[in-house]
């Protein structure tokens, strides 16, 4: 594997980045007017972009990373771990958003069900 390959995916990574925020941001807004079922799919779309992006950037990089030699790094390692530190930011925040909202939507549908239950 080349030290271009990494370059190249740093390129499309901000925009993946800005993407999945987004959906994120949407998901997010969906919840508010959704049923607890439509949330649960909307969560579940962003873990899957989630696990894509530790695919599109992470996996490259780390395949990389097995062929360097600890006493002999390459010259420009700060260039290409840029990437996969950026990538894992975004999917840490992707994960713990989701998880969080979906643990909420959860919550608000067991209180739906225990409302309706005592009618």
């Amino acid at each position: 594997m080349s030290c271009k390959e990494p370059r190249e995916h740093s390129r499309k990574k901000p925009r993946c980045a800005r993407i999945d925020i987004k959906i994120l941001a949407l998901s997010c807004r969906a919840f508010q007017k959704n049923t607890a079922e439509q949330q649960h799919w909307s969560l579940t779309r962003v873990i899957v972009i989630a696990a894509s992006l530790t695919v599109r950037v992470n996996f490259p990089i780390n395949d990389q990373l097995m062929t360097w030699s600890a006493a002999t790094p390459p010259d420009n390692i700060i260039e290409i771990w840029s990437p996969w530190e950026k990538a894992h930011t975004v999917r840490t925040i992707l994960w713990l958003g989701a998880f969080a909202l979906e643990v909420a939507a959860w919550s608000v549908f067991a209180l739906q069900n225990a409302d309706a239950s005592r009618n």
